[in-house]
């Protein structure tokens, strides 16, 4: 799973941030990597992690170039969460001005997508 946040100085970034952390472990059994992209520098990631250990990993993309791959972007950064198969593909997604916060939907979503790879089965649900 993919989430692109504005990076830390953003509040509302930081909430769903807080809201992912708390349900890592329940991520990392269902399987999923969670992994952040943030337009912040990888030296503001740095500073921005310092004492708050992240269960995640976080990659800088000040540039917004893989913002703007994942079309989070319009005349600035967007808010954006992908869900992806382990091939790449992508089974459920938002992209939006705000952050999405349903992390319990977010759960279901990635467990749909992670249990047929868990069993050897090919998914078959489509966006």
């Amino acid at each position: 799973m993919l989430f692109f946040y504005e990076g830390f100085a953003c509040l509302r970034c930081n909430e769903q941030m807080t809201a992912l952390v708390e349900k890592a472990e329940a991520f990392r059994k269902q399987g999923v990597q969670v992994i952040g992209i943030s337009t912040d520098t990888v030296a503001d990631l740095g500073k921005a992690l310092e004492g708050t250990p992240c269960p995640f990993p976080l990659l800088a993309d000040p540039e917004m170039r893989v913002f703007r791959s994942y079309g989070c972007y319009a005349d600035g950064p967007l808010h954006g969460l992908f869900v992806l198969d382990a091939a790449g593909r992508v089974h459920w997604q938002n992209v939006s001005m705000t952050p999405y916060m349903d992390v319990d939907t977010l759960l279901r979503e990635t467990g749909q997508v992670a249990a047929p790879a868990r069993s050897g089965a090919v998914a078959s649900r489509q966006p």
